[in-house]
């Protein structure tokens, strides 16, 4: 039987994977630059899509379920707007939260 703490990940995998078929290999370049101050160059240069970033993000704690302010921001940066929308989060929103600690390096702005 599953807990809801599994069904919560499990959603938060499909979210990823979902993201991940939306983005582009030029999504992927900015992303990556974006998290240069975040991933150790050495697993960034690794990362080949969008969910293997998240993922190294995921491993650091920077990204998780209930913890996606981070992945909102990058979101925001790169211009895709739309996978905000389509997760629900206002342009306003994401705008009120750069400065914040648990998000994008200031020096990535």
């Amino acid at each position: 039987m599953e807990t809801d703490a599994s069904v919560y990940r499990q959603d938060y995998r499909v979210l990823l994977k979902q993201l991940d078929d939306c983005l582009g290999h030029s999504d992927l370049v900015r992303l990556k630059f974006l998290c240069a101050d975040i991933i150790p160059k050495a697993r960034l240069e690794q990362v080949s899509r969008g969910v293997h970033l998240m993922e190294e993000l995921t491993k650091q704690d920077r990204l998780g379920p209930g913890n996606l302010l981070l992945l909102n921001q990058l979101l925001y940066k790169i211009g895709r707007h739309d996978l905000l929308r389509m997760l629900g989060i206002p342009k306003a929103a994401v705008e009120r939260t750069f400065g914040s600690p648990q998000g994008i390096t200031p020096n990535r702005f």
